[in-house]
């Protein structure tokens, strides 16, 4: 009979394509893990790998999968409303969310989770945002913190409005506005008007949902932006503008640490645009039938409080 660690043994195996790579996953020998799913084989009576370079699944090894990717999902899920009853500690806690926002809002919310949670487990899944619904839909984490549109089949709880900023620091202005640069950065302070840069070298990322609003901006406006150099992560873009290369646009959360770090007689050139179709809600998404776990009601909680009040 086939028990839960080996079908999750299995599942590791599965998605590393590798004997070596899934038991360093799991802290156990190669040997260990390959007679565990030796042992699977010869109770089902199947062949579940081709022992090829990588590993591939065999037809009854793909069906495996697919029945055990939702065996092991309703598993946590039991374990998860037990827990609830139980006067236990919360249980572990897997969240999907992008690297930039596990730098700028996580710090916001963990404390006070440690504090609710003292012996909860936190497993941070950092993926671009088009690979979050991915990761949720196949049980890897128990939550995302996603952007619209949020995946189906999801409850979806907002707990920030976000906003979209021109970053213009002062050293690409002055590369592109010479002695009327002070003057520039007066104007954006007043009212961050797209129109004032248009001329503007601009650095974007090549796509995504950031690069899907500035085309949106530029649309609206008319403008047609002198795109000197697109990069995959928009972390690279804001990092070329800072050494003078041009102009982005970013959400403003992402731009708190630069702000942070601008000194009174350096301004950090960042200008949130008021307009209505720039803003968004950031949301932490489950499954809709997923049980909500102590740890999770306690992260949800906890990120309202902190960043419900907040336009970034």
């Amino acid at each position: 009979m086939i028990s839960f660690l080996q079908l999750r043994y299995f599942m590791v195996v599965a998605d590393s394509r590798s004997f070596s790579s899934a038991a360093k996953q799991l802290y156990i020998s190669q040997q260990t893990l390959s007679a565990h799913i030796a042992q699977m084989e010869a109770d089902l009576g199947v062949v579940l790998f081709e022992r090829t370079r990588p590993l591939t699944l065999t037809a009854a090894g793909e069906q495996l999968y697919q029945r055990t990717d939702e065996i092991l999902f309703l598993h946590r899920q039991l374990e998860q409303e037990m827990w609830n009853f139980s006067e236990g500690e919360c249980q572990n806690l897997r969240i999907g969310i992008a690297s930039s926002y596990a730098r700028t809002l996580l710090p916001q919310i963990f404390p006070d989770l440690m504090k609710k949670c003292p012996y909860v487990k936190l497993e941070l899944y950092e993926r671009n945002f088009s690979d979050l619904s991915e990761l949720l839909h196949k049980h890897k984490v128990d939550m995302i913190m996603t952007r619209p549109p949020y995946p189906n089949n999801t409850v979806a709880v907002p707990v920030l409005e976000e906003t979209i900023s021109i970053y213009a620091p002062m050293a690409s202005l002055e590369n592109m506005f010479r002695e009327n640069a002070q003057e520039v950065a007066r104007s954006l302070s007043r009212s961050a008007e797209i129109e004032l840069l248009k001329e503007c070298p601009f650095v974007l990322p090549r796509s995504g949902s950031v690069r899907d609003s500035c085309n949106e901006l530029f649309r609206l406006h008319q403008i047609t932006p002198r795109i000197v150099t697109e990069t995959d992560f928009l972390e690279t873009a804001i990092a070329f503008c800072r050494a003078g290369m041009g102009i982005t646009l970013s959400p403003t959360g992402m731009l708190q640490d630069l702000t942070r770090q601008a000194s009174a007689e350096e301004p950090p050139g960042i200008y949130p645009i008021n307009e209505r179709d720039t803003r968004r809600s950031l949301a932490i998404c489950y499954l809709d039938r997923a049980v909500v776990s102590r740890s999770m009601q306690q992260f949800i909680s906890i990120a309202k409080a902190k960043l419900g009040q907040n336009v970034f």
